[in-house]
């Protein structure tokens, strides 16, 4: 088994926040039982061999208080959600991106927000549980799909 992670943060200037980090995740599980007769090396379930995520954040001041503008985006690399790693159970790699915008009071007690999750409207699957013994079927779960929103929050 080989994992190795690597994070960057940085702040390379007044305001500015960058941040990104990679996994890379290889391993094996040998001698697995897959279907009556047949044994072989597979895959751990839930185990992307590559994932990697950043995040940019610029915080400048603005009407008595700090305006932020922030993006940031996630990947997974494609992973089995069963050990027999049967092609049927496995999902995708996907990407998601968001972004965030922000004011925040000069006392930092108020702070205004807006934001947009999944922004491309990526369609993905978070996760699956292989019931084929139960019906020739599995379930799957969907991740998010766009969505946006707005924040007030108080800080005391």
């Amino acid at each position: 088994m080989l994992f190795r992670s690597v994070q960057l943060i940085s702040s390379p200037m007044d305001g500015l926040d960058l941040m990104l980090g990679v996994s890379a995740f290889d391993a094996e599980v040998k001698n697995v039982a897959v279907s009556p007769g047949v044994i072989k090396d597979v895959k751990p379930s839930f185990s992307p061999e590559l994932t990697y995520d950043g995040l940019i954040r610029y915080a400048w001041p603005a009407l008595g208080g700090e305006l932020a503008a922030q993006a940031s985006f996630s990947y997974s690399d494609s992973f089995y959600y069963s050990l027999r790693n049967f092609d049927s159970t496995e999902l995708d790699s996907y990407t998601i991106t968001n972004a965030r915008v922000s004011y925040t009071s000069e006392d930092q007690d108020w702070e205004l927000a807006a934001f947009v999750k999944n922004i491309t409207d990526e369609e993905y699957a978070v996760t699956g549980f292989d019931i084929s013994l139960f019906c020739g079927c599995s379930e799957i779960t969907a991740g998010e799909p766009r969505w946006w929103g707005v924040s007030v929050r108080r800080n005391f």
